[in-house]
């Protein structure tokens, strides 16, 4: 994870890091680290490296985030965004489908349409998932994501990923 470079003719070596950080009253509060391993001039051509978009390319929200105008402005920077969903009447019918069919605990709804000021903004894609948890038996659990068209075997790899972020809390 050593990164190099070159000053007045000598070797330097140093560590490079994406952060996470919230900032709120100019107090940052640092949520995880990631080793970035960057391509130095000193290595060879094909010495692995790290992409620093490929470092950060989705966001994982709490429940408290599910909002439209926090999705849009995520989306149009080029990111993937991960957030459970508070549950609605709607979500009720298709949990309730899907228990009625044998072999099936996991479903999708595509191309849920996210509006800005009355105008679509983006397309988004509605998970749900058996709970996991304590008290978890026989509930779902519903996510959102602006993954592009997620197939029915990619929902628990999806879903299973926002388990990850309890690794920072």
């Amino acid at each position: 994870m050593v990164s190099g470079y070159m000053e007045g003719g000598e070797l330097k070596h140093g560590y490079t890091f994406a952060t996470i950080t919230i900032v709120g009253n100019d107090v940052p509060i640092i949520l995880g680290i990631e080793p970035v391993k960057e391509h130095s001039e000193w290595e060879p051509e094909d010495a692995p490296a790290d992409s620093k978009g490929e470092v950060v390319d989705e966001v994982l929200l709490d429940r408290g985030f599910y909002n439209n105008d926090l999705y849009a402005p995520i989306h149009d920077r080029g990111l993937v965004y991960l957030t459970p969903v508070p549950k609605y009447e709607d979500d009720y019918e298709v949990i309730k489908e899907i228990k009625s069919k044998d072999g099936v605990d996991a479903a999708v709804k595509h191309d849920v349409p996210f509006a800005i000021d009355g105008e679509l903004h983006h397309t988004a894609e509605f998970l749900y998932v058996p709970a996991t948890g304590e008290n978890a038996e026989g509930n779902y659990a519903v996510f959102v994501t602006n993954r592009d068209h997620v197939a029915p075997d990619e929902i628990t790899h999806v879903t299973n990923s926002y388990s990850r972020r309890w690794d920072i809390e």
